[in-house]
């Protein structure tokens, strides 16, 4: 017995622990990431095309929130839009009534949805490919409506971004 413990190659260490790697800004800052292209995105699409409304329920229903049909001043029951944001853009058109706050109130809300997007996604692959994956949805799906606003199409990507 002894014999045979003494001309057995000797076994190679074994390591339990994994060779630490240095996580990517896609791992430590995935929120930051998503936030800092949205926003280039969104700035370029501002500077490349001019915002305007898709179909006129919306112009309706920017006008009705500000104050210029239907009711005399500002209101905050407008159809289809919550009571509390309709009241915080009310007091914004209350405050400075020759800014488009409808307008950032939509843009506003793509890019919170945007960035939701594209940080549920490098949150569970943060990958280059999952930033391949987000331009290829974001100018096929969310470019168009960024730029043409219509209620509904934003209230869906809005949705979207809910559930993921």
């Amino acid at each position: 017995m002894n014999q045979k413990k003494k001309n057995a190659k000797p076994e190679p260490l074994k390591t339990t622990q994994k060779v630490a790697s240095t996580p990517t800004l896609l791992q430590k800052s995935p929120a930051w990431v998503a936030l800092g292209l949205n926003v280039i995105l969104f700035g370029i699409l501002a500077l490349a095309y001019t915002m305007r409304f898709q179909t006129n329920d919306d112009v309706g229903m920017m006008l009705e929130v500000a104050g210029k049909v239907i009711a005399a001043e500002p209101t905050e029951y407008v159809l289809f839009t919550n009571v509390v944001l309709a009241f915080l853009l009310k007091t914004l058109y209350q405050i400075a009534p020759n800014v488009a706050w409808y307008g950032f109130y939509m843009s506003f809300g793509l890019l919170l949805a945007n960035w939701g997007i594209l940080y549920v996604m490098l949150k569970r692959s943060p990958t280059w490919f999952s930033i391949l994956l987000f331009f290829i949805y974001f100018w096929a799906c969310a470019a168009f409506p960024a730029v043409s606003f219509q209620f509904t199409t934003v209230a869906g990507i809005v949705g979207v971004a809910g559930m993921a």
